[in-house]
């Protein structure tokens, strides 16, 4: 697709705990990446944590575990946002590679999401967030739609502090 697609479409957003890029380092990048601190972005941007009492100033980011207590309940806390000219129309909730749960996206504002969706996971679990759109991106990127999707969080049901994959190698 070298011919076809747009250079720099999609992008990979990369969350280094700064702002600035004179602070930027090979180090700091490379750590964030394997951490899985990255949303890939074709036109949407999302932010996503999870806490284990609905409250998002105990969350954990991307690539985190998070330790379930006794409610056995997650809280994913989502914001999607998107330039105004941007269609955005699904968003997916994704648990071990299975879509649970999806919302209609409407509006033109900056910001088309931001709740906190309570999941009950039976046993060790990872969880995405996808958003879509069916129009064209227009003359920002001509003949693709609009996307984005997370790298996981990770939910640990079990409470041994560790991710137990759901399907084993």
């Amino acid at each position: 697709s070298i011919y076809t697609s747009e250079v720099g479409y999609p992008r990979n957003m990369v969350q280094v705990g700064h702002s600035d890029p004179q602070k930027l380092s090979n180090k700091d990048l490379s750590q964030a990446i394997l951490q899985q601190n990255v949303v890939v972005s074709g036109g949407a941007m999302i932010q996503f944590k999870a806490s284990n009492d609905g409250d998002a100033s105990n969350a954990v980011g991307l690539g985190k575990l998070l330790s379930l207590t006794d409610t056995g309940k997650a809280f994913l806390h989502v914001k999607v946002s998107a330039e105004a000219s941007v269609h955005l129309n699904k968003l997916q909730v994704i648990e071990n590679g299975k879509v649970i749960q999806e919302k209609e996206l409407k509006g033109s504002e900056t910001t088309r999401f931001m709740e906190k969706v309570e999941v009950t996971p039976s046993r060790d679990s990872w969880y995405i967030v996808m958003v879509s759109g069916t129009k064209s991106l227009g003359a920002m990127a001509p003949g693709h739609r609009p996307f984005a999707f997370t790298n996981p969080i990770f939910v640990d049901v079990n409470k041994d502090k560790k991710f137990d994959a759901p399907i084993k190698p």
